[in-house]
């Protein structure tokens, strides 16, 4: 079938978080500019954001993410220099002058990634389901009994 072909083929869960992001955009002269971008979801293999500004794919970014703290085993923030390249950029559609835009993580540690991981479950259990419990360091399925609804 002709719509196989546009499966969603993210291989990491994606969890809507908020966050800003800036990254140093110049050219290594004079032109010295800060972009700032809004994550819409966030994964450990990459992220979704809007911009006030277009950028080429394939174009790639360094970027740092600082995770504050969460959890009785995560007590301090826990910075990530990664590298991202850009998979799409789109018109946002819904306010003029902003762009949509995908990314894959090209180079993230292995410890990183299971680090955002486990930020974006707790995030996820604490935020997004309503919960206001402490996170117990378990993913939200890993809690429920076989059998269980």
């Amino acid at each position: 079938m002709a719509w196989d072909r546009f499966k969603d083929r993210r291989k990491e869960r994606r969890v809507d978080l908020r966050m800003l992001l800036e990254f140093d955009d110049s050219d290594g002269g004079e032109n010295e500019r800060l972009t700032r971008m809004e994550t819409l979801n966030f994964s450990a293999g990459g992220f979704y954001c809007r911009l006030d500004r277009e950028i080429l794919p394939l174009t790639r970014l360094a970027l740092r993410f600082v995770f504050p703290p969460f959890g009785p085993d995560h007590t301090e923030e826990y910075p990530i220099d990664c590298e991202a390249v850009i998979v799409r950029c789109d018109n946002d559609g819904e306010e003029e002058g902003l762009y949509r835009l995908a990314a894959c993580f090209t180079d993230l540690a292995t410890d990183d990634r299971e680090y955002i991981r486990a930020y974006l479950d707790w995030y996820d259990l604490v935020f997004l389901q309503g919960n206001d419990q402490e996170w117990d360091g378990q993913a939200p399925d890993d809690d429920l009994e076989e059998g269980a609804a």
